[in-house]
């Protein structure tokens, strides 16, 4: 009777050893929750814009954008909206194919609060977040002779 109290026990608890999982872990599976519902969230915009013309290509970028920043989304503007910034992303890529868009003849930007300012501030720290990760840094080369350089571009005559 006692060993099969015992087993009975052990199965019913909540936490059985081994299965507890580290808050890295916990951390990880949140990240990847997060970039799921982020990308689902960029579908649907794409479908809510169909007047915008978004291709595949366009969506990919938005993808990997959304990807890169995806724990720095607050940081890209601190009250705006998901939807607000993925939609920056959007307009950044389709601007990119086309310049001549405007994000005030679009309803979709009117909905999400998206206005040149906010668009602007958005893009602006992403560049920023990206030099800061990988600033670009001077590097030697010997595809030209430094020399004439120097001669030339480098001293104040």
């Amino acid at each position: 009777m006692q060993d099969i109290q015992q087993k009975l026990d052990k199965y019913n608890t909540p936490y059985v050893p081994g299965e507890k999982r580290s808050p890295e872990y916990e951390r990880q599976i949140r990240q990847k929750q997060t970039l799921k519902r982020r990308i689902s969230i960029a579908k649907s915009l794409k479908y809510e814009a169909k007047y915008l013309l978004i291709n595949e290509n366009n969506l990919e970028q938005v993808y990997y954008l959304i990807s890169l920043f995806n724990d720095k989304f607050k940081m890209l503007h601190k009250r705006a909206s998901e939807e607000t910034i993925i939609l920056a992303f959007i307009f950044y890529t389709v601007r990119l194919d086309d310049s001549r868009i405007n994000l005030n003849n679009y309803r979709i930007s009117k909905k999400y609060h998206l206005n040149d300012q906010v668009f602007s501030l958005i893009i602006s720290r992403m560049f920023h977040i990206v030099m800061q990760e990988k600033p670009i840094v001077p590097s030697l080369t010997t595809d030209y002779n430094h020399d004439v350089l120097y001669d030339t571009h480098g001293k104040i005559k």
